[in-house]
C-alpha cells in the first residue's frame, strides 16, 4: 500500500472521529484504529470470510486469499498471504464504526 494512499485512510478516519495509533517501523506507515465495541480488527468481527483469490498471471499466488465482509458483500482486501491474515485494518465502511 502506497504511503499517500494510507495517509489518506488514516485522515478519513480521523474526520469520522475515530482515534488512531500510528504502528509502523523502520520507515513504514501503519495504522490501527480505536473502535467501539472491542472489535480493533477485522478478524475479531463475526462478518469476516476468507475465500480464495489467486492471481492468474502468477502461478506463485495461487492460494492467495480475500478478506469479505458477509454484513455488507464486500471485499474488505484481496491478495493475501497466510501471515497477512490478522490484523487487517476495518475500513472506513465498516458497519461497526460508529459514524
Amino acid at each position: 500500500m502506497s504511503k499517500r494512499l494510507t495517509e489518506n485512510e488514516i485522515r478519513t478516519y480521523e474526520e469520522m472521529g475515530l482515534d488512531v495509533i500510528v504502528t509502523g517501523s523502520e520507515g513504514k506507515l501503519e495504522y490501527a484504529t480505536k473502535m467501539n465495541n472491542n472489535h480493533d480488527y477485522c478478524d475479531s468481527c463475526e462478518n469476516l470470510r476468507f475465500s480464495l483469490d489467486p492471481d492468474s498471471d502468477d502461478w506463485f499466488h495461487d492460494q492467495d486469499q480475500k478478506a469479505i465482509c458477509m454484513k455488507v458483500n464486500k471485499k474488505i482486501v484481496g491478495a493475501l498471504e497466510p501471515y497477512e491474515m490478522t490484523g487487517i485494518t476495518k475500513p472506513p465502511w465498516c458497519p461497526k464504526l460508529k459514524k
